[in-house]
C-alpha cells in the first residue's frame, strides 16, 4: 500500500475505532495466571475450561479521534478463543458463542451522548486444549448521520487501492494514485478541526466515485453458508442440536432478509432433521423447493477422499445423491468438500459419473510449501474425466469488504471474468449467516464505492459462467489435489482405520454372499439393512473421524456404530448357516474375482478343532496337510473366482494322510523356500537381507529397520506431522527376544520382541512354503506419545518413481524431489500397497490398515504409528495388531500382480460352517487379470443386480465377463444406478471394453 494512503486510512480509523484491550480488569483481581501479552496486545489464560471474566466500566467521551463522538452509533467488537463465551451489557446477557461462533459486533447506542456509561462483562472459559484469548475488543463508530463516515471512508480507500489492478487497466481516464488521495486526506486533517471537516471529507469521497462506476461493473454473487463437521471437538450428538438450531436460524434470518441465499451439504444432516424435527424438515423442503435454499454436497457425509477405498466413496454419493432425488427431488449439480484434507486423483471420474457438474473445495489454500497454482480449472482424473472444480474463499468469513475485494481482484487475474462468488456464515460448528452479515452485506451493496452484490446460490452462479467457459481457456490440472498440510492424518487413530479397513471388506463381502444366496437359493436379500449399515459405516469416514482428528466421545461413537455394521454383516452370514448339517463340513469363500491358492486358518475359538488330524478336500477326495498353529490351524485351499470350495474336518487317526515334503527351511536368522531367502540380523531383530531366489538378487542395502522419531512442534496435532522429524530421530529399539514358533510343513515364523521406552514390540516375521513374499505380524502395546514410527525398507536399486495404490487406482509420485512441488510430497496417502521397482527388480510393500507411505530413490518406508495428544489425549495408546507384507519381484507392479496381492492380503479366503449355499459355481469370472469387481450388490430400486467393475493397471482393456446365470438384460449404468445405454450380451457372458483405470456399471437381470 502506498505509504501516505496508509497512514491516511490509519487516520480515518482513529476516529472511529477506539481499542479496550488495556481497560480490562481480569477477575479475580490480581490472578497472576492471566496475562496480557504485549507484542500482541492479546489476553491470555491458562488452556483447560478455566474460566475468566473481563470486567470493564466504559465511558463515552468527547471526541474519537479529534471527532466529536456526540450522536454516533457505537458498536462492541470481540474476537475471542475460548470454548464457551458470554457477553453481558449493564446487567444484560446480550450474546453467546464458543470457539467457532468466536466474534461479534454488539448494538451498544444509535446516538451515543458523552459521559453515558457501559458496563462490560466478558465471560470466557478457555479451550481444554489450549489457551484461551481475548484478541480484539473495540469501539466502532459509525456516523450515519454525518455527510461522510470516517470508519467506512477508511474501508473504501482499502479497497480501492486493494482493487488498483482492476482501476490501472486503462478503462478510465482518472488513474488511482493511492499516494495522492493519501496526501490529499492527511492535509484535511493537519488543519485546525472544525464542523467543516465533514464537508471536506465528503468531498473528497465525491472525488473518488469515478472509480466506484468501475467497481461497480463488477458483480459479485453472495451465498450463506453453515459448515457442519459431523463430529469434530464435539459428539455426534451435539451435532444433530447443531443442526436443528443452524436450520431454524436460517430460516427465520430469511423472513427478515428474503432475498437471502443459503446453501447447505450432508444428506446426514437432513436425515436427522427429518426424522427427530419433521415440521422443521417440512419447511426446509419447501425453501428448497421456492429454490434459495440450496442443496449441495450430494454426498451421505463430507468424507475424507484420501483413505477410503473406492467403492466406500461411490456410496458416498450414491446414498448422498439417492436421499436428495427421493426427498427433494432434486439432483445435487455442485459437489461440495471444501474441508477434507486432499483428494484423490479418482474423484473426478466418481463425481462425474454421479451426476455432479462442479466440484468447489478450498483446503488446498491450506498448503505450507506452494500456493496452489488456479481458482478455477478442469480437473481431469486418471481416466480422463474433466469435473470443472472452484477454490472458493476460506469458510467462516462475514461480509468483509477489503477481503472480498482481494478474492475479486485475484479472481479476475487469474479467470478473466467480473462475476464472481463469496460464501459468508459463521462454520464448523453450524451458525451460518447472521442478521449483522446480512445487513452489512445491504450497506456495501448500496455503497458507491463497491462492487454490485446480489444473491444466488452455487449453481446459478456456475450456469451463469458455463456459456463462457471455452473463452476462459482453463488450465487443465492432472494430478491428485494434494494438500501439503495435515499429512498426520493418513496415521493418526491407527484403530479407526483398522477398523475402516475391515468393513470396507466386511460390507462388500456380506453384500457378494448374499447376492450369492438369492441368485443360487432364492433367499432374500437384506436391502435395508445392508443400506443402513452402509450409512452408518459412511458417517465413520467423515473428515475429522477417519483421518483421527477427532475427540474421544466422537470415536466412542464411532466405535458403538462400527460394532452395530459389524452385528448386521454377522447376522447377515449367520442367516446362510444350516443348523442341521454336518458340523465338520464346512465352505471356503473367495470373494475375489479370480481363483486363488492360499492357507486358510481356522481358529480354535470359532471352530471345535479338536482331535483334528487333516483336512479333506470333497470335490478331489484328496486329504490336504495342516499345520497348528498357536491359535487354531492352517491348510492349503484352491478356490476358484467368486464362488466357494468345500472341505471336511477329519479326526482321529488318517491312514491316507499325506507326506509333505516342505521347501520350508527356518533357524532363529533365517527362513528360506524355493522362492525367497530371508535373513534376520541376530544383534537387533531386524530383517537383514532379503534373497529373490529366482533372479539371485539382493533387494535390501541395509536392516529392514523400525524407526522412531520425535514427532512434535506444529499446533495442528493429530493433523501434521513434524516437518523436520527426520532430524529428531530417536534411539533404537532394544531387543529383548527371538525365537522359532512356527517351523512348518505350510508357514515358518520367527518371533521377535522388542522393548522402547515402556512399550512392548511383537513382531512375526512369516514365510509360507509356496508363496514368494514374506509376511510381518505385529503385536504391540504402545504407551508412548508424539512419536512417529516408519517400517524403512533400504534398497538395493533405485528409481525415480514409486507407485501407490489410491481409490479404483494407482499413481505414480516422484522420488527425486527435483521442483518444490514432489519435496512437499514428503508423505502420501496409498490404500493397500506402495511399490518400487528399478534395475530390472522391486519391491512392494503391502498391507492391511496403513494408509501413510514416503518414498526415497533407493528406499521406501510404511508409517505404522503416530501419538498425538490433541484433540484426543490418549490417541494411539494400547494395542495395536497389524500385517504389512513384502513382496520381492521381476520387472514392474503390473507383471508382478501386486494389486491382487494386495487384495489377497486385505481379502482372505473366509471359511464358513456348512450352509444353505454351496457356491460351487462362480458368480463372475474375468478375462483380464486387470479388472477388478468392486461390487456386485442388489440395485437400489430392487429391479436386477448392480455390477462395479475398474480397470486396475492403467491399460486400455477388451475382456469377456462370464456370469452365473442367462443374462435377461444388461445396461451400462453411471454411479447412481441410472441406465446410460443397453449392452448386448450372449447367454451368461458379454464383452467390455475400459480405458486406464475407468470405472464401469452395470445393472443385470438374470434369467431363472
Amino acid at each position: 500500500m502506498d505509504r501516505s494512503l496508509g497512514k491516511a486510512i490509519a487516520c480515518l480509523r482513529q476516529q472511529a475505532v477506539l481499542d479496550l484491550m488495556a481497560g480490562w480488569q481480569a477477575s479475580p483481581a490480581g490472578d497472576t495466571r492471566t496475562w496480557l501479552e504485549p507484542e500482541r496486545r492479546i489476553w491470555m489464560w491458562p488452556r483447560g475450561q478455566q474460566r475468566q471474566i473481563f470486567r470493564q466500566t466504559w465511558q463515552v467521551p468527547d471526541r474519537l479521534g479529534v471527532l466529536p463522538l456526540e450522536g454516533a452509533t457505537l458498536r462492541l467488537k470481540l474476537l475471542w478463543w475460548a470454548a464457551a463465551a458470554e457477553i453481558w451489557v449493564n446487567g444484560d446477557r446480550v450474546c453467546a458463542g464458543d470457539l467457532f461462533d468466536r466474534d461479534c459486533r454488539l448494538p451498544l447506542s444509535v446516538a451515543a451522548i458523552a459521559g453515558e456509561r457501559f458496563e462490560l462483562e466478558l465471560r470466557l472459559e478457555s479451550p481444554g486444549h489450549d489457551d484461551g484469548a481475548l484478541m480484539v475488543s473495540q469501539i466502532v463508530a459509525e456516523y450515519p448521520q454525518r455527510v461522510c463516515d470516517p470508519g467506512r471512508l477508511a474501508d473504501e480507500l482499502a479497497v480501492l487501492q486493494s482493487c488498483r489492478p482492476l482501476l490501472d487497466s486503462g478503462e478510465d481516464e482518472t488513474a488511482w494514485d493511492g499516494q495522492a488521495w493519501g496526501d490529499r486526506l492527511l492535509e484535511v486533517f493537519e488543519r485546525p478541526i472544525d464542523d467543516r471537516i465533514w464537508e471536506q471529507l465528503g468531498q473528497l469521497r465525491g472525488e473518488l466515485l469515478p472509480f466506484g462506476r468501475q467497481l461497480k461493473q463488477r458483480r459479485v454473487y453472495l451465498l450463506g453458508n453453515a459448515h457442519i463437521d459431523v463430529a469434530w471437538l464435539w459428539p455426534i450428538a451435539e451435532t444433530q442440536a447443531v443442526v436443528q438450531r443452524t436450520f431454524e436460524s436460517v430460516l427465520n434470518l430469511q423472513r427478515q432478509f428474503p432475498k437471502m441465499t443459503f446453501n447447505q451439504s450432508t444428506a446426514l444432516s437432513y436425515g436427522w432433521i427429518e426424522r427427530h424435527y419433521p415440521a422443521l424438515f417440512e419447511t426446509v423442503r419447501q425453501a428448497v423447493q421456492q429454490g434459495w435454499w440450496e442443496l449441495t454436497g450430494g454426498m451421505w457425509v463430507e468424507p475424507d477422499c484420501n483413505l477410503p477405498c473406492g467403492e466406500a466413496l461411490v456410496r458416498q454419493v450414491l446414498y448422498g445423491q439417492r436421499y436428495f432425488r427421493e426427498r427433494f427431488d432434486r439432483q445435487v449439480k455442485v459437489a461440495w468438500n471444501p474441508d477434507s484434507f486432499g483428494f484423490c486423483g479418482q474423484l473426478p471420474q466418481i463425481l462425474a459419473k454421479s451426476g455432479f457438474e462442479v466440484f468447489i473445495t478450498q483446503k488446498l489454500t491450506w498448503n505450507d510449501t506452494n500456493s496452489f497454482p488456479h481458482q478455477l480449472f478442469w480437473w481431469e482424473g486418471l481416466d480422463g474425466s474433466r469435473i470443472l472444480t472452484y477454490f472458493c474463499n476460506e469458510l467462516g468469513q462475514g461480509i468483509e469488504p477489503e477481503a472480498i475485494a482481494q478474492s475479486v481482484v485475484q479472481w479476475e487475474r487469474d479467470c478473466g471474468t467480473r462475476e464472481s462468488l463469496w460464501l459468508y456464515g459463521v462454520g464448523d460448528h453450524g451458525g451460518g449467516p447472521t442478521a449483522d452479515m446480512l445487513n452489512v452485506a445491504s450497506s456495501w451493496g448500496q455503497d458507491d464505492l463497491f462492487f454490485s452484490l446480489e444473491p444466488a446460490t452455487a449453481e446459478a452462479f456456475f450456469d451463469r459462467l458455463k456459456p463462457n467457459l471455452d473463452q476462459l481457456e482453463l488450465a487443465v490440472w492432472r494430478d491428485e489435489l494434494y494438500l501439503e498440510f495435515h499429512r498426520g492424518t493418513y496415521t493418526s487413530k491407527a484403530d479407526r482405520k483398522r477398523q475402516n479397513r475391515q468393513l470396507e471388506v466386511w460390507l462388500t463381502n456380506v453384500e457378494k454372499l448374499r447376492a450369492i444366496a438369492a441368485i443360487e437359493a432364492n433367499i432374500p436379500y437384506p436391502q435395508q439393512d445392508l443400506q443402513a449399515a452402509w450409512q452408518t459405516f459412511l458417517t465413520n469416514q467423515f473428515h475429522d473421524i477417519l483421518p483421527g482428528s477427532a475427540i474421544p466421545e466422537a470415536f466412542a461413537d464411532a466405535d458403538r456404530a462400527d460394532g452395530e455394521v459389524r452385528r448386521v454383516c454377522r447376522e447377515a452370514i449367520a442367516a446362510l448357516a444350516d443348523g442341521n448339517g454336518d458340523r465338520d463340513r464346512f465352505s471356503v469363500w473367495n470373494l475375489l474375482n479370480w481363483e486363488r491358492r492360499e492357507l486358510v486358518e481356522l481358529s480354535d475359538t470359532d471352530w471345535n478343532l479338536e482331535n483334528v488330524s487333516g483336512v479333506l478336500e470333497i470335490e478331489t477326495s484328496q486329504v490336504l496337510p495342516i499345520q497348528v498353529t498357536d491359535s487354531g490351524l492352517m491348510f492349503p485351499a484352491r478356490v476358484a473366482s467368486m464362488g466357494a470350495a468345500q472341505f471336511q474336518l477329519l479326526r482321529g487317526a488318517i491312514a491316507a494322510l499325506p507326506e509333505v515334503d516342505s521347501p520350508l527351511e527356518v533357524a532363529g536368522d533365517r527362513l528360506e523356500n524355493r522362492y525367497v531367502r530371508v535373513q534376520i540380523d541376530l544383534k537387533t531383530g531386524e530383517i537383514g537381507q532379503i534373497v529373490d531366489k529366482r533372479s539371485g538378487r539382493a533387494l535390501l542395502s541395509g536392516n529392514a529397520e523400525l524407526q522412531v522419531f520425535d514427532d512434535r512442534g506444529q499446533y495442528w496435532d493429530a493433523w501434521n506431522i513434524d516437518p523436520e522429524y527426520e532430524a529428531k530421530r530417536l534411539e533404537g529399539l532394544k531387543l529383548v527376544a527371538i525365537e522359532v514358533v512356527e517351523s512348518g510343513p505350510l508357514r515358518a515364523s520367527v518371533r521377535v520382541v522388542w522393548q522402547f521406552r515402556r512399550s512392548r514390540l511383537q513382531q512375526e516375521i512369516q514365510l509360507e512354503a509356496d508363496a514368494a513374499f514374506v509376511t510381518v505380524c505385529n503385536q504391540w502395546d504402545w504407551q508412548e506419545s508424539h512419536l512417529l514410527l516408519k517400517a524403512n525398507f533400504p534398497l538395493a536399486f533405485s528409481a525415480p518413481l514409486a507407485t501407490y495404490e489410491i481409490p479404483f487406482g494407482a499413481i505414480e509420485r516422484s522420488t527425486l524431489g527435483e521442483t518444490s512441488q514432489e519435496r512437499a510430497k514428503w508423505e502420501v496417502p496409498a490404500l493397500r500397497w506402495a511399490n518400487l521397482s528399478g534395475d530390472g527388480m522391486g519391491l512392494a510393500v503391502l498391507n492391511d490398515c496403513k494408509y501413510g507411505y514416503d518414498a526415497k530413490p533407493n528406499g521406501l518406508r510404511l508409517t505404522l504409528l503416530r501419538s498425538p495428544t490433541w484433540p484426543d489425549p490418549n490417541s494411539d495408546l494400547g494395542r495395536h495388531e497389524f500385517v504389512y507384507r513384502l513382496v520381492p519381484h521381476a520387472g514392474n507392479w503390473r507383471a508382478a500382480g501386486i494389486v491382487r496381492q494386495g487384495w489377497h492380503l486385505n481379502n482372505a479366503l473366509y471359511p464358513l460352517p456348512q450352509g444353505s449355499i454351496s457356491g460351487d459355481r462362480p458368480l463372475i469370472e474375468i478375462d483380464s487379470e486387470a479388472i477388478v469387481l468392486a461390487a456386485w450388490k442388489r440395485a437400489e430400486d430392487g429391479a436386477g443386480w448392480i455390477v462395479r467393475l475398474y480397470e486396475s493397471c492403467g491399460e486400455s482393456v477388451t475382456t469377456e465377463v462370464q456370469v452365473s446365470q442367462a443374462i435377461g438384460s444388461l445396461q451400462v449404468c453411471d454411479l447412481l444406478e441410472n441406465a446410460m445405454s443397453e449392452l448386448p450380451a450372449r447367454g451368461d457372458r458379454f464383452a467390455v471394453t475400459f480405458k486406464p483405470f475407468e470405472i464401469q456399471t452395470y445393472r443385470l437381470q438374470l434369467q431363472a
